[in-house]
């Protein structure tokens, strides 16, 4: 949550989430939270995003170009999210 409030320039946002329960964070990156990290980006800019969405899924109302992205692995499938963020105003 520090990153908040860094003066960092969000330019590219990947995010491979985690499980609300035991030793995971909880913390809804890509949907409570995503409209923070916006801010992060410069006012008229374009970010890229790529995202499992976990926990708490995607919040597609902010995501342009929005696709999905199945890749296999050791566990089954994974689903990642992908588009483009932009800060229309601070």
């Amino acid at each position: 949550m520090e990153f908040l409030k860094s003066d960092a320039e969000l330019c590219f946002y990947f995010h491979r989430g985690d499980s609300l329960g035991e030793g995971g964070s909880g913390q809804r990156w890509d949907s409570e939270l995503l409209p923070k990290l916006i801010n992060m980006i410069p006012v008229s800019q374009t970010c890229a995003i790529l995202s499992d969405g976990e926990p708490g899924g995607l919040d597609r109302k902010y995501v342009e170009s929005y696709g999905e992205l199945n890749i296999p692995n050791l566990q089954g499938e994974c689903t990642y999210y992908f588009g483009i963020l932009t800060n229309k105003e601070n």
